[in-house]
């Protein structure tokens, strides 16, 4: 199967115009938002995703006003998420099947019509998450972007995650959810949405990859565009899969919380090391999990002896990077 890249937006400006009502509705309201998720992928960053689920990013002691604006003036209504399938876990994973972001002050709205959704081409459901759940920061104008066209006049202030700002908040989600152990169906649409970026945005249609001489890695310079812009802790993680390398999870959790840790504490913060999330299915099966600090810190030493390549090519460019890690 062929794939087709885009120079614009592959969503119809009928269909975006549908879709950025409830947001264009926020920013009229004065609540700051970021429009997130397979919207934001297919309006701004030229990915041609089916539109599933929209996802709203508002300042967090606002989630409860956007919900009422929402409802008041557009068709939705909040619903329970406890029990949504779409949300739940993979039972085979997870027996509990519990809510994705459940903990979170995240709201599942859902359109009182759904036979006409398909005309209207308004999102059946949306999730107004607060922006903490991402670790994103809202406030930070640097990191978001307006649409290049937007479809309407009253549309044309709705702010998107820029690339960098996208690939951070998919990352700290992966690696620092908002449960302690790992959603499988949360963390497999993450990892799609990474893959999504790489291949329709930042790649020269799928070439992520340059020339460099022989022992060493190169990558093409929108990636290293994209690695300078994003949050230290994320830059190896994120060199990997541009270098088409396999990525173990629980090692690259312990490397970058290691690495945030150093970047937060030239801040003057003190960064405590969570607990890895655990594998439920692994438990299940009677597998202890996490695997132990001080074992993870033997193989994340020797990986690095035997990745010597990736980490020449970090410390070409960020020599301050790995400081934190005293292997």
């Amino acid at each position: 199967m062929a794939i087709h890249f885009y120079d614009e937006s592959p969503s119809p400006l009928g269909e975006q115009l549908a879709r950025l009502r409830a947001s264009s509705l926020l920013v009229r309201s004065k609540i700051p938002v970021v429009v997130w998720g397979e919207d934001a992928l297919s309006i701004v960053h030229r990915v041609p995703t089916e539109l599933f689920d929209q996802h709203l990013l508002v300042q967090d002691d606002r989630v409860s006003d956007a919900v009422a604006i929402i409802c008041n003036e557009l068709n939705y209504s909040p619903i329970d998420a406890a029990n949504d399938d779409t949300w739940g876990d993979y039972k085979i994973y997870n027996p509990a099947r519990p809510f994705a972001f459940e903990g979170t002050p995240t709201t599942l709205l859902q359109h009182n019509d759904l036979n006409v959704t398909y005309k209207t081409l308004e999102p059946d459901r949306i999730l107004i998450h607060a922006a903490s759940t991402f670790q994103y920061a809202l406030q930070d104008l640097s990191r978001s972007c307006l649409n290049p066209s937007p479809p309407s006049p009253e549309s044309a202030e709705v702010r998107f995650p820029t690339i960098a700002a996208f690939y951070d908040s998919l990352l700290d989600m992966m690696f620092e959810p908002p449960l302690k152990f790992v959603h499988f169906r949360s963390y497999q649409l993450l990892r799609t949405f990474v893959a999504y970026l790489t291949t329709y945005n930042v790649s020269d249609e799928g070439i992520t990859k340059a020339g460099a001489p022989p022992g060493e890695f190169g990558l093409i310079p929108s990636c290293l565009q994209v690695l300078d812009e994003v949050k230290d802790e994320n830059k190896p993680h994120l060199a990997r899969p541009f270098l088409e390398m396999p990525v173990d999870r629980e090692l690259v959790s312990l490397e970058r919380s290691l690495i945030r840790q150093a970047r937060l504490k030239d801040t003057g913060v003190v960064y405590t090391i969570p607990p890895l999330p655990y594998d439920p299915y692994k438990r299940s099966k009677g597998e202890i999990s996490p695997t132990p600090t001080p074992k993870l810190l033997q193989q994340l030493r020797e990986s690095r002896v035997h990745d010597k390549p990736l980490y020449d090519c970090i410390w070409k460019r960020w020599p301050r990077l790995l400081r934190g890690i005293r292997l």
